[in-house]
């Protein structure tokens, strides 16, 4: 029947573009690359990552936004995903982008493989975790100091504590003589 193949086309259409509109409005990139390392599907967060249109990177590999150490870093810890060891991993990466400042961005990613067991395509997310990177330095800094000062206080503790001792077997041993000739006084008292 026509009718109802036509039907089924509009309503897969419409469910489509809806789902389009949904991704699109995440603050996550969302992304799909083929086996050669090439974009075939980006939400619009990537303008916003990137500072460049989605169109412009459309087809483009995807290590071309990374230097060449942090291409060989990221390979390096996907190589488990791509040759089939894991179905899906979270990497942390700390990249460089030309105009920007350092970002950090956590991907998460996970593979599809063909029926001979061939790498088909590559999805994930892309999160800008940069503001909770530098909230964990700081809570690390303020950890830091916070145990230097608890050490610095510590030792000034058992300095002051070393005076008192000394002060009191000082105070103890020069009143022994004055107590020996009060008692002897009583003694003779008595």
């Amino acid at each position: 029947d026509e009718s109802a193949f036509v039907q089924s086309t509009r309503a897969l259409r419409e469910l489509e573009t809806r789902h389009r509109e949904m991704v699109n409005h995440l603050r996550e990139v969302i992304f799909r690359i083929d086996a050669r390392g090439r974009f075939t599907y980006l939400n619009r967060a990537w303008e916003q990552l990137s500072g460049q249109p989605v169109a412009h990177a459309m087809g483009r590999r995807v290590l071309r936004w990374l230097s060449k150490d942090e291409a060989r870093y990221l390979l390096a810890r996907l190589e488990p995903l791509l040759d089939g060891r894991r179905e899906s991993m979270t990497v942390e990466l700390r990249t460089h982008a030309d105009s920007q400042s350092p970002r950090w961005l956590e991907i998460a990613v996970g593979a599809r493989f063909d029926s001979t067991g061939g790498l088909e395509s590559v999805a994930g997310s892309i999160e800008d975790i940069t503001q909770r990177k530098q909230a964990e330095a700081t809570l690390y800094d303020l950890n830091a100091e916070l145990e230097r000062r608890a050490k610095r206080r510590t030792a000034e503790l058992e300095a002051s504590n070393r005076e008192l001792e000394a002060f009191s077997y000082s105070v103890s041993h020069d009143l022994r003589n004055p107590l020996r000739a009060i008692d002897g006084f009583s003694q003779i008292i008595i």
